[in-house]
């Protein structure tokens, strides 16, 4: 069993030991079915963060590839995510466009069994909570789930379960994420639960009063990817491995844990301070002071309200966002900086 590091360190920062946080919360949760098959629903070019790109419709643009868009195709039941060996991208991975905080996600996954190949499902916010399902090709009937918290670097809250038939026959997962309580399921069946005030969400890592639990706005993600904890991936025969994906069925709750066709409500985008209080939690993390830019508004416009000199700091805070549109939000405060281990630290 692999030692659960967490898929934002392994995927995203292979090399660098910190990671900025720049807020760019899309949307609202809204409940619903995602048909994962209709090109017209997915933005295809793949931006070079794990940030959404600027402008982004999510009413129209219900999924995102994060990596390796040609790697995605299109079926009669849903998406295709493929891996190409070597030299190819060792990476095929897509998004949920709208951040959710609290609710059930459900989708049909028909997982690669090809050694190396890992599948997964994950909620994962800006600020590093990450709920896990992962299905790997060298343990075809073992289901591993995990919990992270903050990006902190601890690997004792995964649990492995068996299952009844293989990972590549089709299976409906689901995370049920309520303000107090996960609950993991395969095809209906509770397979692990986890309250907030359990033992398994205590950390020696924590402050008092904190448990080891998700408690910020996250996207949802998917894909295959090649692990070195999942095995030696074999490759001579110079093929393609595959794992498919269903529509995605999203049941937003409320920060009271139960079922609404939105959240927050009237169409509000989340913001962490505002999502925060808007479920009832004790939390309050903002990742940066969040000014939200009117129409003809530049940079220096901004900075100079705010404030802040040398004025291209707001650059610094916000590459790529300047000169914003109207109803961006920018930092106008150094966003907060998470510090994770090297790759080849863990």
């Amino acid at each position: 069993m692999r030692p659960y590091t967490p898929l934002l360190t392994l995927l995203l920062l292979p090399l660098a030991s910190t990671l900025t946080i720049i807020p760019n919360i899309t949307g609202n949760c809204v409940s619903g079915t995602y048909p994962a098959n209709d090109p017209a629903t997915w933005l295809l070019t793949a931006p070079p963060s794990t940030h959404f790109p600027t402008p982004l419709n999510p009413s129209i643009h219900h999924f995102i590839a994060q990596s390796n868009a040609k790697g995605i195709r299109f079926t009669p039941t849903g998406a295709a995510l493929d891996l190409h060996a070597p030299p190819s991208t060792p990476l095929t991975r897509a998004a949920h466009t709208r951040y959710i905080l609290y609710g059930r996600i459900s989708i049909n996954i028909t997982a690669s069994p090809a050694q190396g190949i890992c599948t997964s499902l994950t909620t994962l916010s800006d600020t590093s909570d990450e709920l896990d399902i992962e299905l790997i090709g060298k343990k075809p009937l073992t289901l591993f789930t995990n919990i992270f918290y903050k990006g902190r670097q601890e690997f004792t809250h995964g649990t492995s379960i068996p299952l009844s038939s293989p990972i590549s026959e089709t299976h409906l997962y689901e995370l049920d994420w309520k303000p107090e309580s996960v609950t993991w399921l395969v095809d209906g069946r509770v397979v692990r639960y986890i309250s907030r005030g359990a033992e398994d969400a205590k950390s020696r890592l924590l402050n008092s009063g904190e448990n080891w639990f998700p408690d910020t706005p996250s996207q949802v993600w998917f894909g295959i990817w090649q692990g070195a904890w999942a095995g030696e991936a074999q490759w001579t025969d110079g093929g393609v491995r595959t794992s498919e994906f269903g529509s995605l069925v999203v049941q937003c709750y409320d920060g009271m844990g139960t079922p609404v066709p939105e959240w927050p409500v009237g169409a509000k985008q989340f913001v962490y301070g505002e999502a925060q209080q808007a479920a009832s939690t004790t939390s309050n993390v903002l990742p940066c002071k969040i000014y939200t830019a009117h129409a003809g508004e530049t940079c220096q416009d901004i900075a100079l309200a705010s404030n802040i000199t040398p004025w291209t700091r707001i650059e610094e805070w916000n590459p790529g966002m300047c000169p914003p549109q109207e109803g961006t939000e920018l930092c106008i405060s150094e966003p907060v900086v998470i510090k994770r281990k090297k790759r080849d630290e863990l």
